[in-house]
């Protein structure tokens, strides 16, 4: 659904300013750099080059402003905190230079890493996002409802299965988190009904997995896909990261990425420049079109990203955590410009805001929502992982009063630049857990996952190195810890 686009936006401007939100609980860790003036159209962000740096000022942001914005995120627990405007870092936190190189998990901001390879894979021909899944899987795998759906409805959410959420939290002991999904039943019609579902991205991992495999006439391990589509078209060295399996060896697609705070910003611009980095289209505007607008099934979510667009009459969905909140339209965060596209995961996350050649990036464990929401009673955004409340709300309010050339047909898209004027949430759904009570030994077990072949230690003709791969993998992030590494310079394009 193609509802509108800001003026001056993604597909019209060739910007970016990335924040990153970080600093540690009670600290005020944020100013704006010090570095020799970048000219005043911008800068380029390269794939073996660090950030180029530039005076905030110079790139339309008052600078005691943004400090105000940025320490503000620090005191609410940020890790790490960059900003950058027109690719230029114009602002950094004063812990960045220890935390920037130090992997951490990026929790659902896997899943937007994870929408990119799909559309990269759907660019190549491996894929059809409107086919069955039942083109790439095994004969034998799930039931005829649930080799129905397709890639699209998998990507926005709305496959119709019905969520279960000790399978979709269980982090670390999961046998094979895409059979997870084939025990759920199908309960709506697939492409009608959003539910935030942790299982469903380890289905498009698995297929796009398959589907690639295919095309090459290779066994293609997603995560070599991965580095080479996109990791080294962006510039990602492979000691920036590893990337957590489920038991059966199959890449995780939730969530359990843990990758350097200091590569978000290059997904940021990746995402800002219509899947175009450094002069190369990486991911086609065919696809990055679909990060423009949510669905009839909720304005506010497509492609396992979140949008900023939401107009009243149409359905907002939360995440489903502790309960399933529908609402009017209205922005995620209001604060902020309606054409604002964000990851979203636990406190990390990868802010795109096109009509100001903005992007925001922060990572932490501990919620921009959290303090604030204790504060007013709001429960509900107390917990992590949701799209945001009263603290996110409150860093745009200051980071957009920071901006000094800010057009007036953007701020008109600015809900409200006044204090945050949510309702609070305070509920819980106990029928998410409950649901399925098979669902906790068939997740940690495997036994009784379709179609019967699982077990503890895996699955029939799968690699089942999981944790063997965990154990091989980690310590490849040492030598990029300390930044004993060479950025790649491109990748493969098919």
């Amino acid at each position: 659904m193609m509802r509108r686009r800001v003026p001056g936006g993604r597909l019209a401007r060739a910007g970016v300013v990335v924040a990153l939100l970080a600093g540690s609980l009670g600290v005020a860790a944020v100013s704006a750099n010090a570095a020799p003036a970048a000219p005043a159209d911008g800068c380029e962000i390269t794939r073996t080059g660090e950030y180029p740096r530039a005076e905030a000022a110079q790139q339309g942001l008052d600078p005691a402003r943004l400090q105000d914005a940025l320490n503000y995120a620090s005191v609410m627990g940020s890790h790490t905190i960059k900003v950058f405007r027109h690719s230029c870092l114009v602002g950094e936190g004063l812990r960045d230079p220890l935390l920037e190189r130090v992997v951490d998990d990026t929790w659902g901001n896997t899943k937007t890493i994870v929408s990119l390879l799909t559309g990269i894979a759907s660019d190549r021909g491996a894929v059809d996002l409107d086919a069955p899944i039942s083109e790439h899987l095994p004969a034998d795998l799930g039931d005829a409802a649930h080799r129905a759906v397709t890639l699209r409805q998998l990507l926005h959410a709305t496959s119709g299965a019905e969520v279960n959420q000790v399978r979709g939290l269980n982090f670390v002991a999961d046998d094979s988190r895409m059979r997870d999904w084939f025990a759920q039943p199908i309960t709506h019609e697939p492409g009608s009904y959003y539910f935030y579902d942790q299982t469903a991205t380890s289905v498009i991992v698995y297929v796009t997995q398959r589907a690639i495999s295919e095309q090459a006439g290779r066994a293609v391990d997603y995560q070599e896909f991965a580095q080479s589509a996109l990791f080294d078209r962006l510039g990602v060295p492979r000691s920036a990261y590893f990337w957590q399996r489920d038991r059966t060896g199959l890449t995780s697609g939730y969530s359990q990425l843990f990758l350097r705070p200091l590569e978000f910003g290059r997904f940021g611009e990746l995402i800002l420049r219509d899947g175009a980095f450094q002069g190369e289209q990486v991911v086609s505007q065919d696809y990055m079109r679909e990060f423009d607008d949510g669905t009839e099934a909720n304005c506010g979510y497509s492609v396992l990203t979140f949008v900023n667009n939401c107009e009243p009459g149409e359905q907002r969905v939360g995440v489903g955590v502790p309960e399933r909140e529908v609402d009017d339209g209205r922005a995620w965060v209001a604060s902020a410009p309606a054409d604002m596209i964000f990851t979203d995961g636990v406190g990390t996350r990868i802010f795109v805001i096109p009509s100001l050649d903005m992007v925001v990036t922060r990572n932490g464990e501990q919620e921009l929502d959290l303090l604030p929401s204790v504060a007013r009673g709001d429960v509900n955004n107390a917990v992590p992982g949701r799209p945001g409340a009263a603290g996110t709300h409150e860093f745009f309010r200051r980071l957009m009063a920071a901006v000094t050339d800010m057009p007036d047909d953007v701020r008109a898209t600015i809900e409200n630049s006044g204090p945050y004027d949510g309702p609070p949430r305070v509920g819980f759904d106990v029928t998410q857990y409950t649901n399925q009570p098979t669902a906790p030994v068939e997740t940690t077990s495997g036994l009784g996952l379709p179609p019967g072949d699982c077990g503890p230690a895996g699955c029939a003709g799968e690699p089942n190195d999981g944790v063997q791969r965990l154990v091989t993998d980690a310590p490849r992030v040492v030598p990029g810890t300390v930044g004993a590494e060479t950025r790649p310079d491109g990748g493969s394009e098919g």
